[in-house]
């Protein structure tokens, strides 16, 4: 597996303001479908735009991570299929280094269009817990989602925004995670004529629970403000 570059010069990793209106929306993957929240929308003339991708290397992955066949989220379970494995087998890796070198992310990637660059300034998306089965007390546990960007062959690790899940049946803890992309160290994503994929990994302090899932959706890449 490629090297990782850590990234120590990110400024404002995580926004918690609204974005300003002078972002312009380079794409967005919904996640709310099955078949065509994975598909790119909302696609900038200035790129173009794969779909939403799952990388996995098993069907015990596919039955507990993947997009959801219900609401089309991308999500994982804290533990494989019932029906595989057994309801005690990890799916998430517990630490990022591990979450790395397992090679089980989400990705998508984009290019610029003809004689085009792509110039990209914030990425965000929507994180939720769920606990599915009517149990009275669930444990809680911190579910973290690491964005790496490939530039030119190299992995640069952009940073990690991490959630708490919550003790109750239901979906959960809805935020949004918001990454800086415009003043990390060591590559330039301001007007580039590469393509850039972008991978995100999971990992988690909890233990293996088949019924509590992390989920996410409403995926959107914008423009740096002007």
């Amino acid at each position: 597996m490629k090297s990782f570059t850590p990234v120590f010069a990110l400024v404002g990793l995580l926004l918690s303001s609204v974005l300003l209106p002078a972002q312009e929306v380079l794409v967005n993957y919904k996640l709310d479908d099955a078949i065509r929240g994975v598909e790119p929308t909302a696609v900038s003339s200035e790129i173009e735009a794969s779909r939403f991708l799952v990388h996995g290397d098993s069907n015990v992955e596919r039955a507990s991570y993947g997009i959801s066949p219900s609401n089309g989220h991308a999500f994982a379970r804290l533990a494989a299929s019932a029906s595989k494995v057994g309801m005690t087998t990890p799916v998430l890796a517990t630490s990022e280094s591990e979450a790395l070198r397992k090679g089980r992310y989400f990705s998508f990637t984009l290019k610029p269009a003809k004689n085009g660059r792509v110039s990209v300034g914030t990425l965000s998306f929507d994180r939720l817990t769920q606990n599915i089965m009517g149990v009275a007390d669930y444990p809680t546990f911190t579910v973290s989602f690491t964005l790496v960007v490939n530039l030119g062959g190299q992995d640069y690790v952009v940073g990690t925004s991490s959630i708490e899940s919550d003790a109750s049946v239901g979906i959960h803890n809805s935020s949004r995670a918001t990454f800086d992309l415009a003043s990390v160290s060591g590559m330039d994503l301001s007007a580039g004529a590469s393509p850039i994929t972008f991978k995100i990994y999971l990992h988690t302090n909890a233990a293996p629970n088949y019924y509590q899932v992390v989920r996410m959706t409403n995926l959107t890449v914008f423009a740096p403000v002007r």
